[in-house]
């Protein structure tokens, strides 16, 4: 029945539109809508007015999008929804709000008091079938080169807390909670962050303290910062090494981009370990343990997405069996790009007084008055230049860094520091990406390192790294690497892919010559190991790999061995579990053992891993949880999801079907799956967005949301809160008249769960919450009756309930059901 209603409108529509004249000239000499209608035959005026219209708009001669609007005799438009925007350039949040700004009847012609949006005039053309926007903007550019701040700021607290924790038998735990939290009121963020290390590895063995407590605000191309925190560089594509970082009192100006974005990109530059067993990887900025992962034997990679972005070393640590196999320093690439060629400078100055009297440590440093400044340029598309100086009362400290694209994608990384309190440094990463992988040149020099844990005398470490795919199944990986007082390192494998009993597999040929260490007793580490993996399962669904190998190493002994490991892995995709492991090793010491697992649900995300040493059976383990709390105007809500956008949306869900998932999908990037109750979702700050919310599985007959997106703009640290209701509903056909059985076109009815203008005839089609099955009736902005529908006295055909003619009064609903 509804399709025979359209089709009727439709025809009905098409033949009026072939008696209308074209109309010449531009927007502005339009002819009048009425004028237009005087032109249609005297029977179809009618479907022109108080009826809904099917049209295009256009916003300044571009298109916005399809919608639905309705027209009425006093020459005013009202839009009653967007229905489609293929291929048009703006976005939903430009939609959402024309159809605010236009959702109650706005006067067509030139705009003169009040106009929404710079609205200099509204036209519609009837022969087109068009609605024509034309605002103060027309002629401008209005994709400026910066967002604009919130205008009313935004409120919010955000907290980020994660707890890291490694333990081995007869050894103290090493245990490292830090949480960061981001608060906004108007136009400013307010950050603290602290942390609490318990270490035997750090100088101290207790830290714990506030590490920055600051204030800070942005402007189009820098912000301004003030109270404590870090006396590092900031603002900057290039940020220049530093040997020295300590907190500080005092105030900072840099270059922004408006929008600091930490987001989950591993380094350009991969760290490896190289391990003779299944083992675990310790990284250490400042003394801090910031990254432990369990990683199986052989030449491996870390998983650097967590880590912080920027340019700066951190201290690895390889353990088997508890016992500190290896300890190296890396560097961490993680810059940022320059996003703006045409500001070719950027900047960075701080000044104040170094002070730790927040932090809680014994060390206290020396309150000396700091001052420091950074300067970025551009000095060619392909090359950007950078120069640093800081000075600590009488210590001085100077660096200049280059990042140069040589060749089309050859990338140069070079930074060079000279400090008068902590010696000279410098390093250079060549990275030159191939077809079918990538090559990295690699060299550091250091006179002396701020960790005692290496020697202070001059070292020189390079590195080679190579990755290159051989064919479609076949891949090779190799680096070679020296250090002045160790020697060198040779790792090689092949990996080959194919499939075992029907099943994804991948072989792995591995060979080593590494210098030797504690775990060798110093023997040089030389091997070779073949295995494979096989995974069962649909990779969408839940899974199990097993692996397996074989091979020959040095042994804790310094004498060769013979190895058997063997490996089972789960991933499970809709349980709080995400994912379980085991692993045996068999040598000339005895069996080995270790797990590992992955959980994740509403409130923490947490991985664990633990093994017991072959022969001495010594256990050692490692636990990292992660956890976020955002706290906004409707209350508090824990997620263990990460805030690394910087704002988030508190989605408050209702539903009348609980079992129906729900998901939200952000413009910027990024989609959630809702569930009853208060829901954490992260939106980028700053950057305006929009959330669109809709069924996991596809759209149902008989389920409907309240709302279908959201849009925001929030500064860093706000927290808006969103009701969505999801309501079970039936569709209900009828027709709509008066008190004196005349049809009422054009008349909105409203339901919980949707809305709709009844045609000319007073047919209409509308969505209802089948727990309130009430309808309202406005006629030209007065609301006529509400009516009460009693749906198990009605003729009903599946999800459809027909309820025939009812008749709708000024003050009295006198309902009739057939």
């Amino acid at each position: 029945m509804a399709r025979l209603l359209k089709l009727k409108r439709l025809s009905v529509i098409v033949m009026a539109l072939c008696h209308v004249s074209a109309f010449a000239g531009s927007q502005l000499s339009q002819p009048s809508l009425l004028s237009q209608a005087k032109e249609l035959p005297a029977d179809f005026v009618s479907y022109l007015f108080d009826a809904p219209l099917f049209v295009r708009v256009e916003l300044n001669d571009q298109y916005l999008g399809d919608a639905m609007v309705m027209l009425n005799r006093k020459e005013q438009v009202q839009l009653l929804r967007f229905t489609e925007a293929h291929s048009s350039k703006y976005s939903e949040q430009d939609r959402t709000a024309w159809a605010d700004s236009l959702q109650n009847f706005t006067n067509l012609g030139k705009c003169t008091t009040k106009c929404p949006n710079n609205i200099l005039a509204l036209y519609y053309n009837l022969n087109e079938s068009k609605l024509s926007i034309l605002t103060a903007d027309a002629e401008q550019n209005t994709v400026g080169r910066h967002y604009q701040m919130p205008e009313n700021g935004s409120k919010g607290l955000m907290l980020e807390n994660r707890l890291n924790v490694t333990a081995a038998e007869h050894q103290q735990a090493n245990v490292n909670y830090n949480f960061n939290a981001t608060a906004s009121r108007g136009l400013w963020s307010y950050h603290a962050g602290g942390q609490f290390v318990k270490s035997d590895f750090a100088e101290e063995k207790n830290m714990y303290g506030i590490d920055q407590l600051y204030g800070q605000t942005e402007f189009e191309d820098n912000f301004v910062r003030v109270g404590y925190f870090y006396n590092g560089i900031e603002g900057l594509s290039l940020r220049p090494q530093q040997l020295g970082n300590n907190t500080m009192l005092g105030a900072m100006y840099s270059s922004s981009d408006a929008l600091v974005r930490v987001e989950n990109t591993p380094s350009s530059t991969p760290i490896y370990v190289t391990a003779n067993k299944q083992a675990s990887v310790e990284l250490y900025k400042n003394g801090a343990l910031i990254h432990s992962q369990s990683v199986p034997s052989g030449l491996q990679t870390v998983d650097t997405r967590q880590l912080p972005t920027g340019i700066y070393p951190v201290l690895v640590r390889l353990i088997e069996d508890g016992q500190v196999i290896s300890e190296t320093e890396e560097m961490v690439y993680k810059p940022t790009s320059w996003r703006d060629p045409s500001q070719k400078l950027r900047y960075s100055f701080f000044a104040g007084q170094e002070s730790n009297f927040l932090s809680g440590t014994t060390n206290n440093a020396d309150e000396r008055f700091t001052l420091g400044a950074a300067v970025n340029y551009l000095l060619k598309p392909q090359l950007v230049g950078g120069v640093s100086i800081q000075t600590r009362g009488s210590e001085l400290e100077m660096g200049a860094s280059f990042d140069w694209t040589l060749f089309d994608q050859t990338r140069m990384l070079t930074n060079v520091l000279h400090s008068t309190e902590f010696g000279m440094a410098a390093d250079m990463q060549l990275m030159h990406p191939l077809n079918f992988g990538y090559f990295v040149l690699g060299h550091r020099y250091s006179k002396k390192d701020l960790s005692e844990a290496l020697t202070e005398q001059a070292q020189h470490i390079s590195s080679l790294s190579l990755s290159y795919r051989l064919t479609r199944d076949q891949n090779m990986m190799m680096r070679i690497s020296r250090q002045n007082n160790q020697g060198t390192a040779y790792d090689i494998s092949w990996l080959y892919n194919s499939s075992v009993l029907n099943a994804p597999a991948v072989w792995n040929l591995s060979a080593f010559n590494r210098p030797g260490n504690k775990g060798t007793k110093f023997e040089r580490q030389q091997g070779i190991e073949l295995g494979v993996n096989i995974r069962f399962g649909d990779s969408s669904q839940d899974r199990n790999r097993y692996n397996a190998a074989i091979g020959s190493r040095t042994s804790t002994s310094g004498k060769k061995e013979q190895v058997l490991d063997l490996g089972w892995q789960g991933t499970y995709s809709d349980s709080i579990i995400k994912q379980l492991g085991a692993n045996a090793s068999v040598n000339s010491s005895g069996v080995g053992l270790s797990g590992a697992g992955s959980l994740d649900n509403d409130v923490v995300q947490a991985d664990m891993f633990i093994s017991t040493a072959a022969g001495s059976g010594s256990l050692s383990g490692g636990l990292n949880l992660q956890n976020s709390v955002v706290l906004g105007t409707e209350g508090a809500v824990a997620s263990s999801v990460s805030l690394f956008n910087g704002a988030a949306l508190t989605v408050e869900l209702i539903s009348d079907a609980p079992d129906v998932p729900v998901m939200a999908y952000d413009s910027n990037g990024g989609q959630y799956q809702l569930k009853p109750g208060k829901n954490l979702v992260p939106v980028t700050a700053f950057k305006p967005g929009t959330v669109s919310f809709d069924l996991a599985q596809g759209r149902t007959d008989n389920i409907s949301l309240s709302k279908s997106s959201q849009s925001y703009q929030l500064n860093k640290g706000g927290v808006e809160h969103v009701q969505l209701y999801v309501h079970k509903t039936v569709t209900v056909l009828g027709r709509l008249l008066d008190t004196l059985g005349k049809p009422l076109g054009g008349s909105h009815v409203i339901n919980h769960a949707s809305r709709t203008v009844t045609e000319h005839s007073g047919f209409f089609s509308v969505e209802m919450r089948e727990a309130t099955p009430t309808l309202k009736v406005v006629y030209q902005g007065e609301e006529l009756c509400d009516i009460e529908l009693n749906t198990s006295h009605t003729t009903r055909q599946d999800n459809v309930v027909m309820v025939g003619d009812v008749q709708c009064g000024v003050a009295v609903a006198n309902k009739e059901t057939e």
